[in-house]
């Protein structure tokens, strides 16, 4: 767990082995439908529809808040966003289950031999990571700016 590279953080220094006990993780992050049905019967809050953070400008409120999924009912298959550690934790307790800690989800990322991706040591690429390509360039085409 943690890292030796130069440009860690330092919290994250030095590399140290940790023991675990067996965990099992789910496969499939929490979708808005799942997280919808569990507010719907009073087990859960509702997701947020916006975005706060200490700190938050009002730029970056309007630019990330049309990200947050849990109200658009184009995305139910969609992973839920926009929830606090809280929200996340009192979701997994109505489901029986609870949030990884910081060493089992970086083992459950990085496996048993430490490497830095869970694809292994080479950086990302298109390949290898599920993030923003030619869709974002859209989408931030068509935000208006403040």
């Amino acid at each position: 767990m943690g890292s030796d590279a130069k440009d860690a953080e330092p919290s994250e220094k030095p590399s140290h082995n940790v023991g675990l006990s067996t965990f099992c993780l789910d496969l499939y992050e929490v979708t808005v439908k799942k997280y919808k049905d569990c507010s719907d019967v009073g087990k859960c809050r509702r997701a947020p529809t916006d975005v706060d953070w200490p700190g938050i400008t009002p730029a970056d409120r309007k630019l990330y808040a049309p990200l947050c999924t849990g109200n658009d009912p184009e995305k139910l298959d969609h992973p839920i966003n926009c929830v606090t550690w809280d929200l996340a934790d009192a979701y997994c307790k109505a489901s029986d289950r609870r949030l990884p800690t910081e060493a089992e989800w970086e083992f459950a990322t990085r496996g048993p031999d430490g490497r830095v991706y869970p694809w292994g040591d080479d950086p990302p690429t298109a390949a290898h990571l599920n993030a923003c390509g030619s869709e974002c360039v859209a989408w931030a085409s068509r935000i208006t700016w403040i």
